[in-house]
C-alpha cells in the first residue's frame, strides 16, 4: 500500500482527538466533522515548501528553509526495473531523509480535506487541517506541542452548553501550549507520518502493479508511474510518481478508489478498507525547516466545563 489516504486521515483525525481532549474537549465524535478552516481565523498555515505565513499579529511559528543535503542528490536511473523494485528504491530514499514537506487534497464521507505538513525529523512538525469548514494547526517540538484552531472547530467541541460555547469562542485563532501527556500521546500519532514509516507502507498491500508508459515532469522532475490496480485485500486502486533519476524519492500519490477491505492490520493498513481519495503531494526532501514556537502560546481551558 502506497501512503494510503485513508490511514493518513485517520491519523490526522486521531491527532486532533488527542488535541482536543487536552484541552478539555467533549467527544471524538465531534471531530470528525468539525476540522477545518476560515478566513476570520487568519491561520498560519505550513505550505509544501516547509514555510509559514503568518496572519497579522496572531503569533504565527516561523519556518525557515534550510539547504538541502548533498549526500541525497545522486542516484541510478530505475527506468527498467519492476514496479515492486521502483517502490523498494523509493522507500529506500525515503528511509535515508529526516525532513519532507507533504500536501494532501483528499475527500472522504463528502468532506473535502487538505493538509499541509512540513517535518524537519521525527518530533518536529508544523502542520495544517482543513476538513469542510473546521481546521486546525499543530507545532510539534518534542515534547512541547502547540495547537491553534479556528471558531467552527471549538464550537463542535462544545455542545450545547451556552459557557462552553462563549468560552470556545475566546479560544478560536489563539495559540495554546497541550498538556505533557498529550503533547507526548500526540508526537506518537505523529510517529505514523515519519519518513520511516512512510517508507514501509510503499512495499505493503499492493495489488497487481505495472508501470505506465512516458514519463511525465512532476514538480520539475521526470517520473516514474506505479499503477496499483487495488485488486488484493487492503491494496487501494492509485498510482505514484517516483523520480527516475537522481536519487528516487516519490512525488505523487493518487488514490483513485476506495482501499479494499482485508489485509493484515498494522501501521499500515487498517484491515476496514473504505476510506479517502485525492491526491497526496511530497515534496523538499532533505530541506529542514527551522521551526520555531509561537508567540504568546498559552495554556488552554476547558471548553466542555
Amino acid at each position: 500500500m502506497t501512503m494510503q489516504p485513508s490511514r493518513l486521515l485517520a491519523a490526522l483525525l486521531a491527532v486532533c482527538a488527542v488535541a482536543v481532549a487536552g484541552c478539555g474537549g467533549t467527544a471524538i465524535r465531534h471531530v470528525t466533522t468539525t476540522i477545518t478552516r476560515t478566513s476570520s481565523s487568519a491561520p498560519t498555515t505550513p505550505t509544501v515548501a516547509g514555510e509559514t505565513t503568518a496572519g497579522g499579529d496572531s503569533g504565527g511559528a516561523a519556518v525557515a528553509p534550510k539547504a538541502p543535503n548533498a549526500a541525497h542528490r545522486h542516484g541510478s536511473a530505475i527506468a527498467d526495473h519492476s514496479p515492486q523494485a521502483v517502490l523498494r528504491a523509493a522507500a529506500n530514499a525515503l528511509r535515508h531523509v529526516q525532513s519532507y514537506s507533504m500536501h494532501a487534497a483528499l475527500r472522504q464521507n463528502g468532506l473535502r480535506t487538505v493538509v499541509n505538513l512540513a517535518a524537519a525529523s521525527n518530533h518536529r512538525y508544523v502542520a495544517s487541517t482543513t476538513v469542510g469548514r473546521s481546521s486546525f494547526e499543530l507545532i510539534v517540538l518534542s515534547p512541547r506541542v502547540y495547537l491553534r484552531a479556528n471558531r467552527r472547530f471549538w464550537l463542535g467541541q462544545a455542545g450545547r452548553s451556552a459557557t462552553a460555547r462563549a468560552r470556545a469562542r475566546r479560544l478560536a485563532g489563539r495559540w495554546l501550549t497541550l498538556p505533557g501527556h498529550s503533547g507526548r500521546s500526540l508526537t506518537h500519532s505523529l510517529g505514523t507520518l515519519a519518513p520511516g514509516t512512510l517508507a514501509r507502507c510503499l512495499t505493503e498491500d499492493h495489488g497487481r502493479l505495472t508501470i505506465e508508459r512516458g514519463r511525465p515532469i512532476i514538480d520539475h522532475r521526470r517520473a516514474i508511474i506505479v499503477r496499483d490496480a487495488g485488486n488484493a485485500p487492503g491494496a487501494t486502486p492509485s498510482t505514484i510518481a517516483i523520480a527516475a533519476g537522481g536519487v528516487h524519492y516519490p512525488l505523487r500519490y493518487v488514490a483513485t478508489g476506495p482501499t479494499r477491505r482485508g489485509g493484515r492490520a498494522d501501521v499500515c493498513n487498517n484491515g476496514k478498507g473504505g476510506g479517502a481519495t485525492g491526491t497526496i503531494n511530497l515534496g523538499r526532501f532533505g530541506n529542514a525547516p527551522s521551526i520555531q514556537p509561537p508567540s504568546r502560546a498559552q495554556t488552554g481551558p476547558s471548553v466542555a466545563a
